[in-house]
């Protein structure tokens, strides 16, 4: 079987190289913090090693996203929360090896999410691509999702169009996005359940309307939560295709 996994080495990243760093008591009020790089390298190899015996993939590809993001500019707020918060110790060095000896991807302004939205959604890559991710917001596109990197889920088109609503209306904490205030999962739930014919732009928009916020700051939210997919981008000028409600 022809398999393509797309994994989010963002968390993969993170998540390796926080569970090796040890504290060490020196004694007389002295704590250090320290991390064996080579075991974030084995760790990394045993995760591989354990989707190639799942999936049997032909192509594995690794996504990182950039410092930098298009998000930030239509709302600098994006991710605020996070800025001070500690990357773990080799944090930086282990992406770093992942882009000189794994061939991981990266493009200007992009995150990880995108990249993979693009590649995941592309109709010239043959075969099943399968996201390796345990990030919920992939389920806002058409795509075959592995969160535990042994079993799938499939996401068609209708039901991804409805996560994105539903999710530009509850925001999202991690990445602080606002969404719409006052609704939660369950007036999101009822709001979208009025959507004529699977188009949920006009009740998300009337939503935010009766919160006394405008057109321009429900299509910031949407843009917000949006990843993309295939066409968004182009690799050679580097430019991003907002979404817009009258494409879907």
């Amino acid at each position: 079987m022809n398999n393509t996994l797309l994994i989010d080495a963002d968390i993969i990243a993170y998540q390796i190289t926080s569970s090796i760093e040890e504290p060490i008591n020196w004694g007389n009020d002295l704590f250090t913090l320290h991390s064996d790089f080579n075991l974030a390298k084995d760790k990394y190899r045993e995760y591989i090693k354990g989707l190639t015996d799942t999936f049997s993939p032909n192509k594995i590809m690794l996504f990182l996203s950039d410092s930098n993001n298009f998000r930030k500019t239509i709302y600098p707020e994006y991710k605020l929360n996070r800025v001070d918060k500690r990357k773990p110790v080799c944090f930086s060095e282990f992406r770093k090896w992942l882009f000189e000896n794994e061939e991981a991807i990266s493009e200007p302004r992009l995150e990880a999410d995108d990249l993979i939205g693009i590649y995941a959604t592309n109709p010239e890559i043959k075969g099943n691509k399968i996201i390796v991710s345990i990030d919920k917001d992939f389920k806002t596109i058409p795509s075959t999702i592995s969160v535990d990197g042994k079993t799938v889920i499939k996401v068609n088109k209708t039901n991804a169009q409805y996560n994105h609503a539903y999710q530009t209306l509850t925001g999202d904490n991690t990445d602080n996005i606002p969404g719409c205030p006052g609704i939660g999962p369950v007036n999101a739930k009822k709001i979208l359940s009025n959507a004529i014919k699977g188009n949920y732009w006009p009740v998300v928009l009337e939503a935010f309307l009766k919160a006394k916020l405008t057109e321009k700051e429900a299509l910031i939210q949407s843009r917000l939560t949006y990843i993309l997919q295939h066409n968004d981008y182009n690799f050679k000028t580097k430019k991003v295709k907002l979404w817009s409600p009258n494409v879907r």
